[in-house]
């Protein structure tokens, strides 16, 4: 009887070192997903709980690293190929779906907006400048194109670049077509700005199509 007595609270003190050890393995995983940890006692329940939180925040952990490798070298990339970081921002849908936008100057007037969902997918569109939330013109939606088609050339070297850095981009990136109805105003005042540099608004003289493209073509790439 005695025996029996012992080995049950044996069992039972193994049982607690166990709880104690998930709980601080546990709250080491939330500090460093910046997640707020939460309140744990010891009973039959817990350490199976504690368990599946635990194998919950590594995976999450494991992304956001990825991810945030992901997205620095997508930064370096857009840098090495002459592209600005000019600002940045966080959107929260309704539906509780988080995005963050990054924004590259590209040409004269025109930025690259890059866009992180929440599960790690990225969108890629070329729009005009503006200070306000608008569509562009006729004649901005015609050179837009034109610049998506340039950009449409820089892709396949940007994708190069991500590749040399172990990211491959096929089921990762999108990237909108060079079409009319993707022409787009991105208003940069919807973003932090980051850059000290001016940033043009989109102004169209000539419609400046084939001297900006001759731009476009001489551009170097490291």
């Amino acid at each position: 009887m005695l025996k029996k007595y012992n080995d049950l609270l044996a069992q039972q003190q193994e049982q607690q070192n166990l709880f104690m050890e998930l709980k601080t393995r546990y709250s080491a995983l939330c500090a460093i997903a910046q997640t707020a940890a939460k309140n744990f006692s010891f009973d039959n329940d817990s350490i199976e709980l504690l368990t599946l939180e635990i194998a919950t925040l590594e995976k999450q952990i494991v992304t956001q690293t990825e991810q945030t490798y992901i997205s620095n070298s997508v930064n370096e990339a857009m840098a090495e190929m002459g592209y600005d970081l000019i600002g940045n921002r966080s959107v929260t849908k309704r539906s509780g779906k988080q995005f963050r936008n990054e924004l590259f100057s590209y040409s004269d007037g025109t930025a690259i907006n890059v866009t992180y969902d929440s599960e790690g997918q990225i969108a890629m569109e070329l729009g005009g400048i503006d200070r306000t939330d608008r569509i562009p013109t006729s004649d901005e939606t015609e050179v837009l194109c034109e610049d998506m088609k340039l950009f449409c050339t820089d892709f396949r070297i940007f994708e190069e670049k991500l590749k040399s850095k172990g990211i491959s981009i096929k089921k990762r990136i999108s990237m909108s077509s060079p079409t009319a109805e993707h022409a787009a105003i991105i208003n940069v005042e919807d973003y932090n700005i980051t850059t000290t540099k001016p940033i043009s608004d989109m102004v169209i003289k000539n419609k400046r199509k084939k001297s900006i493209s001759k731009q476009h073509l001489k551009r170097e790439y490291h």
